[in-house]
């Protein structure tokens, strides 16, 4: 199972530093790596975080299919138990309101959600408007350990922070 965690580091050498000792301690690659910092700051060589990342696209979309999902149902029974014009509706039209609205749902949560940042990663937006670097790190819940006490132990000014729960040893957000 796999874990995001959170670090807020204090500048570019620290991102740097940060980076390398992922790649070279912990084998961790590029995929499991991404860096999210205001758009005047550079990261040359840091992986940058992808849309989906940095992005509330798939939350939205998971809250858009269940609401309209659910909006859906709500229309299907009232449709079964008072059909229009004496027509008979039976399951199907109940089926069919509930994917229709499960559908319309996540579309328009979709597009929404692409355009707002990551609710986890809003918290973290005035450290980020301030010049700190973002570190995501995605890990087996087995590394999630190492990888905290090693960035936290070895970056100089190194913020870290658990995914749900954070460490003791972690400061809190400004």
């Amino acid at each position: 199972m796999k874990k995001r965690l959170y670090f807020l580091l204090p500048d570019q050498r620290a991102a740097e530093q940060a980076l390398a000792r992922l790649r070279d301690r912990h084998g961790l690659d590029d995929e499991a790596l991404a860096f999210i910092a205001r758009d005047d700051i550079e990261l040359a060589e840091l992986p940058e975080a992808d849309p989906n990342a940095s992005s509330d696209f798939m939350p939205a979309l998971a809250r858009g299919s269940a609401l309209g999902g659910s909006a859906g149902l709500v229309a299907g029974v009232v449709a079964v138990s008072m059909p229009p014009a004496g027509l008979a509706l039976g399951g199907g039209a109940l089926l069919a309101l509930t994917g229709l609205g499960a559908a319309f749902g996540a579309w328009v949560s979709a597009l929404v959600g692409a355009s707002v940042p990551h609710t986890k990663i809003q918290e973290f937006q005035q450290a980020i408007q301030k010049g700190e670097i973002l570190l995501m790190v995605d890990v087996d819940e087995a590394q999630a350990l190492p990888v905290i006490d090693a960035l936290c132990a070895s970056v100089p000014g190194v913020r870290c922070f658990g995914d749900e729960t954070q460490r003791a040893s972690s400061a809190s957000l400004p």
